[in-house]
């Protein structure tokens, strides 16, 4: 994402989701060899879910 006017545009690193990276990491991986997959990204607002799917991306 771009920072937007006055943001800081530099981002830490993800700490603790090396789990749930992998994971997500292996889902996309078999999709894309043509095995469908379905990922049901939840918890409470806050908690980093975008930030997490944003890592998966980079």
């Amino acid at each position: 994402m771009a920072a937007a006017a006055g943001e800081l545009a530099f981002r830490t690193g993800l700490v603790g989701r090396t789990a749930e990276v992998g994971k997500l990491r292996g889902a996309l991986d078999s999709a894309l060899a043509g095995q469908g997959r379905v990922v049901f990204v939840a918890g409470e607002a806050g908690i980093g879910k975008t930030r997490l799917l944003e890592e998966l991306s980079a």
